[in-house]
């Protein structure tokens, strides 16, 4: 079939063909997928500034393509013979800098992944003023709960542990500011890692912990202190609130602040709350009367993470520092003298 007629037309509908590839062409190289995502849909979601729903899930289509992300690399780390797949984003501050940088290791909920994860809650943000570098780790494939989880065994706490190690032997790392993210499941993990690896950890937040579990909770030999905060929504269907004020049985603030109660020796009932629009907040202080923990339980938020929960969370763990000799330090305080060998064997002898 003839198009055009004559050499004018001809011209016209050439100029007008070629113009149409170039801007198809320019937009496809802009949305360019960085690599391919396999995985299952999450359910987690995060918030936006303006309280709007960003899925955390988004960006794991159905046909696996990702979106290129400044900074951001997909890597793998062999681990027991199997290569594990973890994100990680590096900003240009700890890439052209001589200043070391802050280290968060971020871990997804079950049923999610580390590109999700890093998706969802906008982290990178926060990391690219700050000068953070920030693992996004996967979990493995669990046979027995059907989804990716993080399980409390030497797999995945010798993987994990292994990644911090590789990245601060690659980047100039300030080893007294290596910090702990974790949402749902991942919240069950980072708490487990700040317990049982406590050396490495100056901080954590554990965001809309899941359940309790005892098995994350097992005694190591020593442990050094770690400040750790909370953040649970009071709609969240798989925990009651601070107050225990739901209609929904869940695993509650108890349960979660046991062993950080008894372990800091702080009362439960003696606490300083603030509200800040959706925020409430309870501080609990060691026995010199600096911050060990924060329960932040947000209004109206279910079981996920909020984008605006981001840039509190790094307020609280920018204020503690880890000293080589196991010290916490609060904005440059002593917080409780490296005493974690004999405070634990008594912790340990009063809850076995």
């Amino acid at each position: 079939m003839k198009i055009c007629v004559g050499r004018k037309a001809c011209f016209v509908f050439t100029v007008f063909l070629m113009l149409t590839l170039f801007s198809f062409s320019a937009s496809t190289l802009a949305a360019s997928p960085m690599d391919n995502l396999s995985g299952t849909e999450s359910t987690s979601e995060s918030h936006d500034e303006d309280g709007g729903n960003t899925d955390a899930s988004a960006g794991n289509n159905k046909s696996g393509n990702v979106p290129a992300i400044n900074n951001v690399s997909r890597n793998y780390y062999e681990y027991n013979g199997r290569d594990r797949e973890y994100w990680l984003y590096v900003p240009d501050s700890a890439l052209e800098g001589d200043e070391s940088s802050q280290l968060i290791l971020a871990l997804h909920g079950s049923n999610s992944s580390g590109f999700q994860m890093m998706y969802g809650t906008k982290l990178n943000r926060i990391a690219a003023n700050e000068n953070i570098i920030i693992i996004y780790p996967t979990a493995l494939y669990s046979k027995e709960h059907g989804m990716t989880y993080w399980e409390n065994n030497d797999e995945d706490i010798g993987f994990l542990l292994g990644l911090i190690d590789l990245i601060e032997e690659e980047y100039n790392i300030d080893k007294s500011r290596v910090y702990g993210v974790g949402f749902s499941n991942g919240a069950g993990m980072i708490q487990n890692l700040a317990i049982q690896e406590s050396a490495d950890f100056a901080a954590v937040a554990a965001c809309s912990p899941a359940y309790f579990d005892e098995e994350y909770y097992n005694f190591p030999d020593y442990v050094s202190d770690v400040a750790i905060m909370f953040t649970c929504g009071d709609n969240d269907k798989y925990m009651l609130s601070f107050e225990g004020n739901s209609a929904i049985d869940g695993v509650g603030a108890e349960k979660h602040l046991e062993y950080w109660r008894n372990y800091y020796d702080f009362d439960q009932e003696d606490y300083t709350y603030t509200k800040e629009g959706l925020y409430n907040t309870y501080t609990f202080y060691s026995e010199n009367d600096l911050p060990v923990c924060e329960w932040v339980e947000v209004n109206g938020k279910e079981h996920e993470f909020w984008v605006t929960e981001g840039q509190r969370i790094y307020e609280f763990l920018s204020s503690y520092r880890k000293m080589p000799d196991g010290r916490l330090l609060y904005n440059n305080t002593t917080l409780v003298e490296a005493s974690g060998v004999k405070k634990y064997i008594q912790l340990k002898d009063q809850m076995s």
